[in-house]
């Protein structure tokens, strides 16, 4: 399937970072300020570790807190949605048959 590899490079990259890091995507201080996100006291996916490890593939973009979907995303979440959008693209695009007229891709 066009684009899944680019799927699985996303997950791997967001995987690695939470396993490196006990469970726990790292998070940028500057992006969770920028997202709006307050910290945590109790346990939080995505969190401003002390020492982060692989701190580069975690959470470091963010989406302004003014906005209604302010948050923090990942280098693995960008690879992953690119794989995502070109996999549904690919698979939804129309085709030209062998009769010359088009018809879509199911």
């Amino acid at each position: 399937m066009p684009g899944l590899w680019l799927v699985a490079i996303g997950g791997a990259l967001n995987f690695a970072a939470i396993v490196a890091n006990g469970g726990v995507m790292p998070a940028s201080r500057d992006a969770l300020v920028r997202a709006g996100i307050e910290p945590s006291h109790g346990f939080a996916n995505s969190a401003a570790l002390a020492h982060p490890k692989l701190q580069l593939i975690g959470d470091v973009f963010a989406v302004p807190g003014p906005w209604p979907l302010g948050n923090v995303f990942s280098i693995g979440d960008l690879v992953l949605v690119a794989g995502l959008m070109l996999l549904i693209h690919r698979s939804c695009r129309a085709t030209v048959g062998v009769s010359g007229s088009r018809h879509d891709v199911s």
